[in-house]
C-alpha cells in the first residue's frame, strides 16, 4: 500500500462525517427557512367534517343540475325504496326518505328526511338530516352522519366515522375508529346521572387545607398509588407508576400518570384522566374532562365522560373498549379501531 491511499481513506472517512452537516452551515450562513412557523390556534377540526363536505357537494351539483351545467349527476327523487339485495353504485337522493332493502350494496345515499339501511347491507357513506337507522351485521366503508338521532344495530363495522348532531346509539360487537354524539350511546336508554356539588371546604379533603396530604392517606410504593376506597381528593394526582382511585371516591382535579390509571366503581374525577400505559374505568364512573392514554382505554358499565354542554374527548393510540350503559358526550377516538361490549 502506498502512502497516499491510507491518506486518501483518511480524507473520505471525514467527508462523510461532516457531510450531514453541510446542509445547516449554509442554512446558518444564508438563511431562507427562518420565519415561524403559522399555527392556528383556535383551529378545531369539526369532528362532522365528512358529511359537511359531502352536503357541500351535493347541493353544489344540484345547483348546476338547476341550471343546467355540466357535471351534475344526482337527481333528487321524492323518496327511494330499494328491494333485497339491490347493487348499486353512485349518489342516490331523495328528499323525503330512503329505505335500503336488506343484504344491498350501495355507494353514497342522502336523505333530506330519514335514512334506513336494512341488516347485511354495504354502503359507502350515509348522511340524513332527519334520522339515521344502520341494522345489524351491515359495513360501513366510510362514513355515517345524522342531524337527527343515529341508532345502530349489532355487530356493524362503522368504517372511518360516525356522528350525529343529536343521539348516536351504537349496538353490541359494533366496530369503529371515530365517533362523534351528543351524546354517544352504548345502550338505548340514558345512562347520565345526577351528581351532587363537589365538597369544597371539608376537613376530610385530602391535600385541601385539611393537614392530610396525599402521602399519609394513600397507600404507595415506587411503582403504584393506591386511593382508598370513599376517599376526597381535593388536589390533581400526579405519579410515575400505576394509580388506582378506590370506590366511590371523588377527585377535585386531574389524574395524570406514567403507568396505568384505574377508577374502581362509583369514582368520581372533576379533571382529566391521562394514563400513559392505559385507563381502565371498572364501572359507574364520571369524568367531567377528557380521557387520553397512549395505550387501550376501557370504559365499564355507566361510565359518563363529559356533560351537555361540556363536550369533551376519549382518545387512544391503540384502542378503545366500551361497555354497555357507556354514556360519552363528544368525541371517541381509537387509532386503531375499537369495539362495543
Amino acid at each position: 500500500m502506498t502512502w497516499w491511499q491510507p491518506t486518501l481513506l483518511m480524507m473520505v472517512f471525514f467527508i462523510l462525517i461532516l457531510l450531514p452537516f453541510f446542509p445547516g452551515l449554509i442554512e446558518l450562513r444564508s438563511p431562507k427557512d427562518d420565519l415561524p412557523l403559522r399555527i392556528d390556534m383556535e383551529y378545531i377540526r369539526d369532528p362532522r367534517y365528512f358529511a359537511l363536505a359531502f352536503r357541500q357537494r351535493v347541493q353544489e351539483n344540484l345547483t348546476r343540475e338547476a341550471q343546467g351545467g355540466p357535471g351534475a349527476r344526482p337527481r333528487l327523487q321524492p323518496m327511494v325504496t330499494l328491494g333485497p339485495g339491490t347493487n348499486t353504485s353512485g349518489t342516490i337522493m331523495a328528499l323525503d326518505h330512503i329505505e335500503v332493502g336488506r343484504g344491498s350494496k350501495l355507494g353514497d345515499a342522502y336523505s333530506y328526511g330519514d335514512l334506513r339501511i336494512a341488516e347485511q347491507s354495504e354502503i359507502e357513506s350515509a348522511a340524513a338530516d332527519g334520522s339515521l337507522l344502520i341494522e345489524s351485521d351491515s359495513v360501513i366503508r366510510g362514513w355515517i352522519d345524522s342531524e337527527g338521532d343515529a341508532t345502530v344495530g349489532n355487530g356493524v363495522n362503522l368504517g372511518v366515522s360516525a356522528s350525529s348532531a343529536s343521539t348516536l346509539t351504537i349496538g353490541e360487537r359494533c366496530e369503529f375508529q371515530r365517533l362523534w354524539g351528543l351524546p354517544v350511546r352504548t345502550s338505548e336508554e340514558p345512562v347520565s346521572r345526577y351528581v351532587p356539588d363537589f365538597p369544597r371546604d371539608r376537613e376530610e379533603i385530602i391535600g385541601k387545607d385539611s393537614g392530610v396530604e396525599i402521602e399519609d392517606a394513600a397507600r404507595w410504593s415506587s411503582r403504584d398509588m393506591t386511593i382508598p376506597a370513599g376517599s376526597t381528593v381535593g388536589r390533581d394526582l400526579v405519579a410515575y407508576g400505576d394509580v388506582r382511585i378506590g370506590a366511590n371516591s371523588i377527585v377535585l382535579g386531574t389524574v395524570k400518570s406514567r403507568g396505568v390509571v384505574t377508577l374502581d366503581e362509583g369514582v368520581i374525577i372533576e379533571g382529566s384522566v391521562i394514563g400513559q400505559r392505559g385507563v381502565n374505568c371498572i364501572g359507574n364512573a364520571t369524568i367531567f374532562g377528557n380521557v387520553f392514554s397512549s395505550r387501550d382505554v376501557e370504559l365499564g358499565p355507566g361510565t359518563v365522560v363529559g356533560r351537555p354542554q361540556a363536550f369533551k374527548t376519549v382518545f387512544s393510540q391503540t384502542r378503545v373498549l366500551l361497555a354497555r350503559g357507556v354514556e360519552v358526550f363528544g368525541w371517541i377516538v381509537s387509532e386503531e379501531g375499537g369495539t362495543v361490549g
